[in-house]
């Protein structure tokens, strides 16, 4: 069976565990979304940033909040990535993050949020 035309060939969202985190109001799940769609770009970005200057702080900071944005959609492979690199942020090792650790993680971003789109889990209209 093939996917919904525009949905990643991997879901990562499990509507199912999402929906009942959230005692099934896809309204916030929508709202969720339109903030992961906001937000995770730019935390990227900044993540980018701090890995330029070695700011291990702060990649422990921005992954560690990827993390939890994902997390709300149980996105195991882009929570999975990013506890990763949160993991070896904290420890001030930054070698995963620029050795393609940030561009793994980018490209499972923008898959979720594909998917997200395509699942209508945005209030993009």
């Amino acid at each position: 069976m093939n996917p919904p035309q525009g949905t990643p060939a991997t879901e990562q969202v499990d509507l199912g565990a999402a929906l009942d985190a959230l005692a099934g109001s896809r309204e916030l799940l929508c709202d969720l979304g339109q903030m992961f769609l906001e937000d995770a770009p730019e935390i990227l970005g900044q993540l980018r940033q701090a890995v330029d200057v070695q700011d291990a702080e702060a990649c422990h900071r921005l992954t560690h909040s990827l993390k939890g944005l994902a997390s709300t959609f149980f996105a195991e492979q882009t929570v999975e990535q990013a506890r990763l690199l949160e993991g070896q942020a904290a420890t001030g090792n930054l070698v995963a993050l620029s050795d393609g650790g940030v561009d793994r993680l980018e490209a499972l971003v923008s898959e979720l949020i594909a998917e997200l789109k395509a699942k209508r889990l945005t209030n993009e209209v």
